[in-house]
């Protein structure tokens, strides 16, 4: 019976040491648990930061890219723009009695040349006006109803006023951010 009661305690003991221990086991693991999950949620935290300084920093570097090469692209391709814009809004006024085009001076030659290679109904009613105050790109064509008009800075104008929120929301972003 001795023998009976030392086995007995002794597997009591062992219970309650097991259960100790599972009970501590468990408490360690649900410690490093929350450690974990605090380890990822501030790495998940940071990461997206990282992401937005990213795209900040690139959409920074695109506009800065655009405003450097936008006044020369516009330069450059004044003359093919001013044509294509004519080719465009010439044959609808086929049955206009006279049409002004009003350009920049420095290429009111070439696009008189170019008109002059229209049929001689539609050439002669065409008067071609160089404009010193007129930008790069700009164009102007007026008839007796109405006119059309190209102004490729005022474009480029509005592009870069429709992209100013979304930078200032970017900056303010990282302002918010304590930086």
């Amino acid at each position: 019976m001795r023998q009976e009661g030392f086995e007995a305690g002794h597997a009591a003991g062992l219970a309650a040491a097991a259960s100790s221990q599972a009970t501590f086991r468990t408490a360690s693991e649900v410690h490093a648990l929350g450690i974990i999950s605090a380890a990822i949620k501030d790495g998940s935290q940071q990461a997206a930061f990282a992401a937005d300084e990213a795209a900040a920093a690139l959409a920074k570097a695109l506009v800065a890219a655009m405003h450097a090469v936008m006044p020369s692209l516009i330069q450059r391709s004044a003359m093919n723009e001013v044509g294509a814009m004519l080719a465009h809004v010439l044959p609808g006024l086929s049955r206009e009695p006279a049409i002004r085009v009003e350009v920049p001076h420095e290429i009111a030659g070439y696009i008189a040349a170019t008109l002059a290679s229209l049929a001689p109904e539609h050439r002669n009613k065409i008067s071609v006006i160089g404009k010193d105050n007129m930008g790069p790109g700009e164009a102007g064509v007026h008839w007796g109803s109405g006119h059309a008009r190209r102004q490729p800075t005022q474009v480029w104008q509005a592009v870069m006023e429709a992209l100013h929120p979304a930078l200032g929301h970017l900056e303010s972003k990282h302002t918010d951010n304590g930086e």
